[in-house]
């Protein structure tokens, strides 16, 4: 393509005129001339130009544009077959005279790039300009305006143009170079679609400036393509009630202080690959269907995400991350087949549901109230409130640093790592496992498990008054729940910890050694369907001895594993004290088989040193069966209902012994040293007998020491 500036066209002088030539082998031949359709004398149509594909530019930088001379333009032309047409004139939208617009141009693709060399920016005379132009469609846009940052008057930016996809070049022919007058320089700029606002309807097949126009022409169902810079502006981009798809030619990044309005049936969407950030909040109206796509979505801390009652939003992201505040109203869905991460606070009311093909993680505060439903793993990594709720996941994770607030059902195999706290009742379908370190805190109401509880940790009874608030955590100094979320507990807590309060177990109860088990108040009651398998070491993890230990799994047989040190039939063993692991009250319920074992060296004996059960009240009901035949049991009281004990002779009432006082007499004197050596050897089983001084069912040499001690004591 070749340009003649001076070419006169009929009679009006140096118009000006281009030629295009296309060649077959080694002959080129002239296509067609060009000439402006409204070009007059003088205008030096030619003096740039340039072509890419079907597409020709032709820059007429001496062409008079309305009362401003020398203003400049360009004109675009476009082929179909073999015949050009000319498409669009090009001009400056803020030109002025002698500007020169058109003395250079480029063309690559759908962007133009046209030099204003003697245009004047600011007070700086012909330091120069360059435009940029955008095709969507049929129309041309312009876009930018390009100018050095460092710019001077005389300059002459603008004076040459090349352009390669989005990277422009930039002569400068007149720049002053340190001391080196008029040496000339070029910049490179970048002209994506970043920089353009550009919005083409692919229905109507018409361009827009900007996005508000755009939707406001659009109608149901239509298709908007949009540049990047259309996307990034402070202003709002709300679909207007419309089932729009608006669609991104890249990216997608939205300000601080914008809002995204969705509509029913509404898409967002970033080019295949691009990502989208929203800073600013973005609403979905109740009852919508809506979805975003990208590579990956992220909100700013800023972004508040909204979802009406009864509404949709459906990310298809490889990767979603939303940092800011994400509120499910009643009945809405938050869907990705991808995982998520929440570090933001979340709010979820009735019948909400987190729909992911992985797993979700919440590491900021969370709200959940009424029905909630996730379809991934679940971890809270800071506080959660879940109040009367419902909450449905395959797993659900406490982390190192979260703390869940509970009161309701929850349908998920729960794994404790940090700190729970149920405040009503609470029942956990999938067991729970609460890993070392991790404390599990009954408050108010029974916390039923179906499944089994493991315990590494430790699990606690705390009696809750309603007038009080939440435990302060002495290390950390958090209050047990989010504080703007007291109002909610104060309703859980209105009737405070009853009897019969505590854990309810559709399963087995396995304490691990370094474990602690406390429900040290007589409210408490833990029920186990399965066995109760404590492997505790140290006595001053296990408090029993004031709650109730009820066992009530029907016809299968269940077994107890809570030993003490074998200490006879005294009161001590239902003292605090080393070895020692009573239990306040033991229930096992109608038709309910509980067998007693001995798998652990509690006492830290010796597994091989005798070990025993110590009950403040045995408690029998019809039809129940205490097998206690391998291990003696002693209590306080005694109350069977109907129920069988294996060996009676191994269930022993708690007495007040007199040491030393081996005959019985009330006095310890020289005839207990008689009776002890009378009945030497004698072995009364869990029971006590004559000789027996110290109460261990055993007649050795210990009771000669136990007589010694207590010489001449007098037992009331």
């Amino acid at each position: 393509m070749l340009g003649a500036y001076r070419d006169d066209v009929g009679a009006r002088a140096d118009q000006g005129s281009a030629y295009v030539f296309t060649r077959s082998g080694t002959v080129w031949t002239q296509q067609a001339k060009l000439t402006a359709a409204d070009g007059t004398a003088n205008d030096s149509f030619g003096i740039s130009v340039a072509i890419s594909g079907d597409t020709a530019l032709v820059g007429a930088y001496t062409d008079d544009v309305g009362g401003n001379i020398l203003q400049g333009s360009a004109y675009i032309f476009t082929r179909s077959g073999t015949n050009w047409t000319q498409q669009q004139k090009l001009t400056a939208s803020d030109g002025a005279a002698n500007d020169r617009f058109g003395f250079s141009v480029a063309l690559s693709g759908g962007t133009a790039l046209v030099g204003a060399w003697l245009d004047d920016v600011g007070a700086n005379a012909n330091q120069g300009s360059a435009y940029v132009f955008k095709r969507l469609g049929t129309l041309w846009t312009e876009q930018q305006r390009l100018t050095a940052s460092d710019g001077e008057a005389s300059d002459t930016f603008g004076y040459s143009v090349v352009l390669s996809g989005d990277t422009a070049i930039i002569g400068t022919a007149f720049d002053d170079v340190g001391a080196n007058n008029a040496q000339g320089s070029a910049y490179i700029s970048f002209v994506g679609s970043e920089c353009s606002s550009i919005v083409f309807n692919t229905n109507t097949d018409t361009a827009y400036s900007s996005l508000a126009p755009a939707i406001a022409a659009a109608g149901n169902g239509h298709q908007l393509l949009a540049d990047a810079g259309a996307l990034s502006t402070a202003a709002p981009l709300d679909f207007q009630a419309k089932s729009l798809a608006i669609t991104s030619r890249r990216g997608i990044a939205r300000p601080h202080s914008s809002q995204t309005i969705l509509a029913d049936n509404a898409s967002l969407a970033a080019a295949d690959g691009a990502d989208i950030d929203l800073f600013g909040p973005l609403t979905i109206p109740s009852g919508a269907w809506t979805q975003i796509s990208a590579d990956q979505l992220s909100t700013g801390t800023a972004c508040m995400l909204a979802a009406g009652a009864g509404s949709t939003l459906t990310l298809f992201v490889d990767d979603a991350s939303l940092a800011g505040n994400t509120q499910l109203f009643a009945d809405a869905y938050l869907s990705t087949s991808a995982g998520l991460c929440i570090p933001g606070r979340v709010g979820m009311q009735a019948g909400s549901a987190i729909i992911t093909g992985s797993a979700t993680d919440l590491d900021g505060p969370a709200t959940i109230t009424g029905a909630s439903l996730f379809t991934g793993p679940l971890t809270f990594r800071d506080s959660a409130v879940a109040l009367g709720t419902t909450m449905s996941a395959p797993t659900l994770t406490i982390g190192s640093l979260g703390r869940l607030t509970v009161s309701g059902d929850i349908s998920a195999a729960v794994t404790n790592t940090s700190r729970v706290y149920t405040v009503g009742n609470t029942l956990i379908v999938g067991g729970l496992t609460n890993n070392t370190g991790a404390v599990f805190t009954v408050q108010i109401g029974v916390t039923t498990l179906i499944g089994s509880l493991v315990n590494n940790g430790t699990i606690v009874g705390v009696i809750q008054n309603p007038a009080l608030s939440m435990p302060i955590d002495e290390e950390s100094g958090d209050p047990g729940a989010p504080p703007d979320e007291e109002w909610l507990l104060s309703e859980a807590r209105s009737g405070g910890t009853q009897p019969g309060d505590g854990l309810f177990i559709q399963g087995d109860f396995v304490a691990g050694p370094e474990s602690s088990l406390s429900f040290p108040d007589a409210v408490w009651r833990m029920t186990v369907a399965g066995d109760f398998d404590v492997a505790i070491s140290d006595s001053t993890r296990f408090d029993l001895r004031s709650a109730e230990l009820r066992f009530a799994g029907g016809s299968e047989p269940q077994y107890i594993e809570a030993l003490s040190t074998n200490e006879g039939n005294g009161p001590e063993g239902l003292e605090p004290g080393p070895g020692r692991f009573p239990i306040g009250k033991l229930t096992i319920g109608a038709g309910t088989t509980v067998i007693i074992v001995d798998n652990h060296d509690n006492d830290a004996q010796g597994q091989g040193a005798p070990e025993s059960l110590y009950i403040q009240t045995v408690v029998l009901e019809p039809g129940a069966t205490l097998n206690n035949a391998a291990t003696p049991v002693f209590a306080e009281t005694i109350d069977n209902n109907g129920g069988t004990v294996t060996t009676p002779e191994n269930l022993v009432p708690i007495e007040d012994l007199c040491p030393g006082d081996a005959d019985g007499s009330g006095v310890v004197n020289f005839a207990d040293v008689l009776s002890v050596l009378g009945n030497f050897g004698a072995n009364y089983g869990a029971g006590t007998g004559l000789g027996d001084a110290d109460g261990s069912g055993i007649v050795n040499f210990t009771d000669i020491l136990s007589v010694l001690a207590n010489f001449n004591a007098v037992c009331p």
